[in-house]
């Protein structure tokens, strides 16, 4: 199982996330697509503001939000498995990747950024990794625990 910890700096929009990964679970679990009005509906504008509008204003890296519905439904290969509160103004998302590759983790680390949960901690199936942001889209990993 793999794991992504984060900081919620702000409680009613880590209430909008967990509302949200409920409905990304089901449609995963089902095996269901939606279209890019039911995600412009379904996820809180100041989530999609973090997102570019479209390619042209993408910088290097970075992705837009049409990029991450569709990362989201098609391209990540995993099962959500739980998302906790682990201690105050912690939370936990748990998942199984079903393959190798199965999309990575970075576009869902920014999707929690998103909702003002930024990672501080993940296991990719590997390491245990401490996550140092360095700017809005940007983190690097180290190591922790092999």
């Amino acid at each position: 199982m793999l794991y992504i910890e984060f900081d919620i700096l702000d409680q009613s929009k880590f209430t909008d996330f967990q509302y949200i990964y409920t409905v990304i679970a089901d449609l995963k679990r089902h095996e269901t697509q939606e279209s890019m009005s039911f995600w412009n509906k379904l996820i809180p504008d100041y989530a999609k503001a973090y997102f570019p509008l479209n390619d042209k204003t993408v910088i290097y890296n970075h992705i837009t939000f049409e990029q991450l519905v569709e990362y989201l439904q098609c391209n990540l290969d995993a099962e959500f498995d739980a998302l906790d509160t682990i201690e105050k103004n912690r939370g936990r998302l748990d998942f199984t990747a079903f393959g190798y590759p199965y999309g990575g983790m970075d576009w869902l680390i920014l999707f929690l950024k998103a909702f003002d949960c930024p990672a501080y901690q993940i296991y990719n199936g590997f390491n245990t990794n401490k996550v140092t942001w360095t700017a809005d889209f940007d983190f690097e990993c180290e190591v922790i625990d092999k």
